[in-house]
């Protein structure tokens, strides 16, 4: 799930910051693949604040971190 929305993000923000900037598509990839990623500690928090059974817990975390 997370990799989907990394490369998704990915591609929004590359996209977008190209438009606004002007500046080369492959930098503005380059640049929205560094901050795309989610932060681990922020999924963390909410998977805490949630009631989910604990594997699905487990699995998220891991995969976010």
């Amino acid at each position: 799930m997370a990799t989907m929305r990394v490369c998704l993000s990915t591609l929004v923000a590359g996209i977008g910051f190209s438009w606004i900037t002007c500046a080369p598509l492959l930098i503005e990839l380059v640049f929205s693949a560094l901050i795309s990623p989610t932060d681990p500690m922020a999924v963390l928090d909410v998977l805490r604040a949630t009631n989910l059974p604990k594997s699905r817990e487990t699995k998220i975390a891991v995969e976010s971190l």
